[in-house]
């Protein structure tokens, strides 16, 4: 009989090990060489790409859109997640990559939920953009110096029941944690 924990753990099984790697070295700040601010944009070298993030207003570097794996389309639909390759040339990490196709009537509840505590409709979350090539992830840390300490990682995955959620929802796009030294995807 096998553990009651295997199941869940399959998908991070899937997911090709070197795409892991990259996305700790990244958070934990183990590989990286930055730029300091007044020269620019944070720069990251990882997994063998230069990504180009950009600065919050409070101090955080945020790299956003980051691929973990190929594009689960056409041919590659419905199996595991296959490594992604790396690209030439400096890759912007400025931008939140599109949320996974998901049903529209959770927003109606979302909205639904907002109006019965007496606020208005539009602080529910709202899609701005689907695509099913949605295997991305961001990053907030403070620390992107080789001279400052390793800091904790925290792989935030955000809710949802795989009907309706993406990273980039309002409630998740400031970073709070990483102010805390916490590197967090």
């Amino acid at each position: 009989m096998k553990p009651a924990l295997t199941l869940p753990l399959q998908p991070l099984r899937a997911l090709p090990s070197t795409a892991l790697l990259v996305l700790l070295a990244i958070a934990a700040g183990s590989i990286l060489a930055c730029r300091p601010r007044e020269q620019g944009p944070p720069r990251v070298d990882a997994g063998g790409e230069t990504l180009e993030g950009e600065w919050g207003d409070d101090g955080l570097a945020v790299f956003r859109g980051i691929p973990y794996a190929s594009p689960p389309v056409d041919e590659l639909r419905w199996w595991p997640p296959k490594a992604h390759s790396p690209r030439s040339g400096v890759q912007q990490a400025s931008r939140f990559a599109p949320a996974c196709p998901q049903i529209d009537r959770i927003f109606g509840f979302q909205a639904g939920i907002a109006a019965a505590f007496g606020q208005p409709e539009d602080v529910a979350p709202r899609l701005e953009e689907a695509s099913e090539d949605c295997l991305y992830l961001n990053i907030w840390t403070t620390n992107l110096s080789r001279q400052q300490s390793p800091q904790p990682v925290m792989v935030w995955i955000h809710g949802g029941s795989n009907r309706a959620g993406w990273g980039s929802e309002v409630a998740y796009r400031h970073g709070h944690l990483a102010r805390r030294e916490v590197g967090l995807v």
